[in-house]
């Protein structure tokens, strides 16, 4: 039987190759049904043509079933699973579906940062910036890789509310859980110039305790149109710098895919790589 079991793998393997999808994945589907040993590999390639057709709800089901017979989680990738169905509904302005998909996300990893992100992007386009930022904010707590990507929107959220006591909150429980986080640096100075404070010892005590380019170019920027600067002589020096940097940052990957090395520019959820889900991450910005 196993021969048989093996040859009818290799045979839907060359039905795949050959593009006939319907062949294979009815002889896969024959495997698992037949509780055989090639089940969990069959399974992968059913995972795998439903990941390509985007089919969430059957790549769902095929990974729970991979979870029962090899009795391993897969709770990583069915939370993603669940945020793709998010996502799908969110474009489609389906905030009631797309939120349920979410929570169901974060009921199968409650480490999931995509999760939480995705429920703050949606209470943001319902019309709720201050339960939105709520949600970023749990979400930025769980993994301080993110902080770049919401801070941004938690700030936006509170723009739009224009509640200051809001994001002082937000920011005070954020700095409690990644104190000197240089993205938390550069909004703070960002509040302090808009309070009409000077931000420079802000980014300066940055600078020391943790220097990135992100903050190197926040300090640039900050002195670049001071007067003491041209005083100086050192607003061009200034700015060739800042220019420097953001050509550096245009020419460098961005990311990079902790299960295989892949480093994108931008940030997939899947790695186009591996096919691994969750693994690509924002590459540290310190400099030396």
């Amino acid at each position: 039987a196993r021969h048989a079991d093996a040859a009818r793998f290799e045979l839907a393997v060359d039905y795949q190759q050959a593009g006939l999808l319907d062949r294979s994945e009815q002889y896969w589907m024959e495997l698992v049904e037949g509780r055989s040993p090639f089940a969990p590999a069959a399974l992968e390639e059913l995972i795998a043509l439903a990941e390509q057709g985007q089919d969430w709800p059957q790549a769902i089901t095929w990974a729970t079933q991979l979870a029962s017979i090899k009795g391993q989680s897969q709770a990583n990738r069915i939370a993603h699973y669940h945020c793709q169905r998010a996502e799908q509904a969110l474009a489609r302005s389906e905030f009631d579906v797309a939120m349920k998909a979410a929570k169901q996300a974060q009921s199968h990893d409650g480490g999931s940062v995509r999760a939480r992100w995705l429920q703050g992007q949606i209470l943001s386009r319902q019309g709720e910036p201050a339960a939105a930022v709520t949600r970023f904010v749990s979400a930025a707590e769980l993994d301080a890789r993110f902080l770049e990507d919401l801070v941004p929107a938690i700030e936006a959220c509170c723009a739009v509310v224009d509640d200051p006591v809001l994001q002082a909150q937000a920011f005070e429980d954020l700095n409690a859980m990644h104190p000197n986080a240089p993205t938390l640096v550069v909004a703070a100075a960002a509040q302090r110039r808009a309070q009409g404070e000077d931000p420079l010892p802000t980014l300066t005590r940055g600078l020391k305790n943790a220097p990135t380019r992100a903050l190197l170019k926040a300090f640039l920027a900050e002195i670049e149109p001071r007067p003491e600067t041209e005083s100086m002589g050192m607003r061009a020096s200034a700015a060739a710098m800042h220019a420097a940097l953001e050509r550096m940052e245009q020419s460098v990957a961005a990311f990079r895919c902790e299960h295989c090395g892949f480093t994108p520019r931008n940030r997939f959820w899947q790695c186009p790589s591996c096919r691994q889900w969750g693994t690509i991450h924002r590459l540290p910005d310190q400099i030396g």
